[in-house]
């Protein structure tokens, strides 16, 4: 019995090497075997959410390439693209002015690309296939092939060592941030995901315009910032007990007077204003979905 047993076993693993995997799912179903092939995926603990990607820290010179995109029926006009880089420079004057609270300076330089480009395939939310990779698909028809060229030449112009991507889009849409965490970088394919955010003219939840609030909310994210509101369906409590500790935080509501809002303690520490971390902080972490 034990020899008929090996014998099966590795003519088994020889039709499990030798065979497609959708082959070998399928056959081994027909004969009734449950196997797991998952693999699982590699857990993300909120320090690997810090100190990582092209914005590692909200501190020292920070170089912001933002770029505008529309379609073919909805382009930006001159003017609409003025009022937008306003918005983006009074975020970028209150992230100064809150790093400041924590004893640390952070500088912006703006690099912008002068024409806008036409895309009648922008994604509106951060849930279809493409779209954590749509901004460096951006990039490439602007002329950016890879991450490091990237990199090189907002280094060669402006200076700075930590960089990230503003994609404005001239459709409705849910904001979203595309942020490096330490499990991407270890696998590399944090090296070919600039830091980005995609920015929509209009919120298609909630049919407001562009607010200076959610711009400084999505370019927290790519510091390391965690999102205090619900994420999703069970997420209350979590949300519940941020809002207790944080009223007034920008992770919590980016709507309505930024001057209103401010980066809470927990946050600070995140993005590197502050080292005074609290063994509690990881509680607030939200769900990785």
């Amino acid at each position: 019995m034990y020899s008929f047993r090996k014998l099966y076993l590795s003519i088994l693993a020889f039709v499990l090497l030798a065979s497609p995997m959708q082959a070998q799912t399928s056959w081994l179903e027909s004969l009734g075997l449950d196997f797991d092939f998952d693999i699982p995926k590699p857990v993300v603990t909120y320090k690997d959410l810090i100190d990582v990607g092209s914005a590692r820290h909200l501190s020292g010179s920070v170089c912001v390439l933002y770029l505008f995109v529309g379609t073919e029926t909805s382009k930006w006009s001159q003017e609409e693209i003025e009022a937008t880089a306003q918005k983006l420079y009074a975020a970028e004057d209150w992230l100064k002015a809150e790093a400041l609270r924590y004893d640390k300076k952070v500088e912006f330089r703006n690099y912008s690309i002068k024409r806008q480009l036409t895309d009648n395939n922008i994604p509106d939310n951060p849930f279809q296939p493409d779209a954590v990779g749509y901004p460096k698909t951006v990039l490439r028809r602007f002329g950016y092939n890879s991450n490091r060229e990237l990199h090189d030449i907002l280094t060669r112009k402006t200076g700075c060592h930590q960089f990230l991507v503003l994609v404005f889009a001239h459709v409705p849409g849910r904001c979203y941030a595309s942020a490096v965490n330490r499990n991407m970088a270890r696998n590399g394919s944090g090296r070919s995901l600039p830091e980005s955010c995609m920015l929509y003219q209009i919120s298609n939840d909630t049919g407001r315009e562009l607010q200076v609030g959610r711009i400084a909310h999505e370019m927290l994210h790519l510091f390391g910032a965690w999102d205090f509101y619900a994420v999703n369906a069970n997420d209350k409590e979590r949300s519940e007990r941020a809002a207790e500790l944080y009223p007034n935080s920008i992770m919590l509501r980016s709507y309505g007077d930024i001057n209103q809002r401010i980066i809470d303690p927990l946050t600070a520490w995140l993005i590197g204003l502050s080292r005074k971390e609290q063994d509690w902080y990881q509680e607030l972490m939200p769900p990785m979905q």
